[in-house]
């Protein structure tokens, strides 16, 4: 992975709210990216960078239109909070569903904020964006590590 490239505008803006989590969350997590594609996600590590994969990116601009940079913080506002749960628990972190819905609390925490200072609060559009992208993380693989939680159950508001 990679630093994102400063200058481009879409680059600077998640820049600027990776900064905000990194000071808001008190952590110390970089923001990269994928320069290869084929990395279809985001992801945070203990004591490691928030990644961004090429084909996340490419989705939210396609599926969310206007709306992308919404999308794209809300997954890395998700992100943030695992970062935010390894300093709380020194990096002893359970991979759980329950793990899952407490970063998207945070996430969804600052969407709602985002959404306010934008003007959107109560405009149904970029609400339906955020929860569109909250139950598309979702999954039912349920005896895998990795579960997510089920999309339904991710998408509550």
């Amino acid at each position: 992975p990679r630093r994102l490239p400063i200058g481009d505008p879409v680059n600077d803006a998640l820049l600027r709210e990776a900064a905000y989590f990194r000071q808001t969350l008190r952590v110390e997590a970089p923001l990269y990216y994928y320069v290869e594609d084929g990395i279809p996600n985001a992801y945070a590590r203990p004591r490691g960078p928030v990644v961004l994969g090429t084909l996340l990116l490419r989705k939210c601009q396609s599926d969310d239109g206007q709306y992308f940079m919404l999308s794209l913080g809300y997954v890395m506002a998700h992100e943030y909070g695992h970062q935010f749960q390894f300093r709380m628990t020194r990096n002893q972190v359970d991979q759980s569903p329950v793990t899952e819905l407490q970063a998207d609390i945070l996430a969804g925490y600052w969407a709602g904020q985002r959404l306010v200072s934008q003007g959107f609060g109560g405009v149904e559009a970029p609400r339906s964006v955020i929860l569109r992208k909250a139950k598309s993380i979702g999954d039912y693989v349920f005896r895998h590590p990795n579960h997510h939680g089920p999309p339904d159950q991710r998408e509550r508001d």
